[in-house]
């Protein structure tokens, strides 16, 4: 920390740097998760739960998908093939991801507007939302 500004010669700045209010809440998460042994466990869990119940739902529908997951993120892309370059990506029918998050966001879901970004998925989501999240999914048409 010596090396920042003002006492060094790195200067660093963010909207919230320095804020009272958004130390507090930084540090109140770390407390939080530290005083939770399985918060990444549980976390993990939730992104488990909804990769394998979303995949499920997809090819149920018979739309052509990968899934790619790492801890507590996740990436939908509506592709036959593996994905896991940007040319892989671009390959994949963002329009129907187009279609997909309209119609998810239409009916409350809320998910990263392109198919190149990941979906950080948060320790708020409980069964209720999953829950909530899969009959939406459910509805979805795949035309």
């Amino acid at each position: 920390m010596d090396h920042l500004a003002p006492k060094g010669a790195v200067y660093q700045a963010g909207t919230l740097s320095g804020n009272p209010l958004a130390m507090r809440a930084g540090l109140t998460t770390l407390q939080l998760i530290k005083n939770n042994k399985d918060f990444y466990s549980n976390l993990e869990k939730t992104t488990e739960t909804l990769d394998f119940e979303i995949g499920k739902i997809l090819n149920e529908k018979s739309i052509a998908h990968r899934i790619n997951r790492k801890g507590s993120m996740m990436s939908v892309f509506f592709h036959t093939n593996a994905v896991s370059n940007f040319d892989e990506a671009a390959d994949a029918n963002h329009a129907l991801f187009n279609n997909f998050f309209h119609f998810l966001l239409k009916n409350g879901i809320y998910l990263p507007p392109s198919g190149y970004e990941t979906w950080f998925i948060s320790a708020a989501i409980e069964q209720k939302e999953i829950g909530r999240t899969l009959e939406v999914i459910r509805k979805f048409e795949y035309s």
